[in-house]
């Protein structure tokens, strides 16, 4: 939520969510996580639906989906596999002559996942050629929940892409909400 907030303050946001009753009270302003201080959800210019086609025509796509540890400590990626599945089938949806979007994950995950599991899925489920159709990013959530110490305004916020072209963009996105500024990494695996 708090990174939906800080977007939306430069640039048009949607906040997508497939919980229609977390997508019901954030329309009514209120953020059951208690993650923003109360009114702020009010006073954002975020629009917030569980209609997954607004990804189709989306020129920056940020995932923040969680990834829980089982007990055999292995990661869960299930919500990042149909995140993946989702934006494939709605870029398959995409309007003719729209650029290439740029797809920045930032749940947290193992070194290699983002290019190696991600994208292949987004490539399936679009018919689009990572690097070519859609690119990909990567800028690592750093934030926990409830802890007030570690904000996108105390944070330095690692990112990278998938060619030095992406990584500048990313990092520019990214300059403009990272109230303590950017670090650009060499490439994706290293920000994982």
């Amino acid at each position: 939520m708090p990174l939906a907030l800080a977007f939306a303050k430069e640039f048009p946001t949607i906040g997508l969510d497939v919980d229609e009753s977390r997508v019901a009270e954030l329309l009514s302003e209120h953020d059951r996580n208690r993650e923003v201080p109360e009114g702020e959800v009010a006073t954002s210019s975020v629009t917030f639906t569980s209609d997954e086609s607004c990804v189709a025509d989306a020129e920056f796509i940020v995932v923040t989906v969680p990834t829980p540890v089982s007990e055999d400590h292995k990661p869960d990626l299930s919500s990042l596999e149909s995140a993946s599945s989702t934006i494939g089938t709605q870029l398959r949806r995409r309007s003719a002559g729209s650029s290439a979007p740029i797809i920045v994950f930032e749940s947290t995950t193992y070194p290699g996942c983002t290019e190696g599991f991600c994208g292949p899925i987004i490539e399936r489920e679009s018919g689009l050629k990572s690097g070519e159709g859609f690119f990909l990013g990567y800028s690592p959530e750093r934030t926990n929940f409830g802890d007030q110490a570690h904000t996108l305004e105390t944070i330095v916020k690692v990112v990278s892409g998938q060619t030095p072209e992406i990584a500048a963009i990313v990092a520019d996105v990214y300059g403009r909400i990272a109230k303590t500024g950017t670090h650009l990494t060499a490439n994706i695996k290293t920000a994982e």
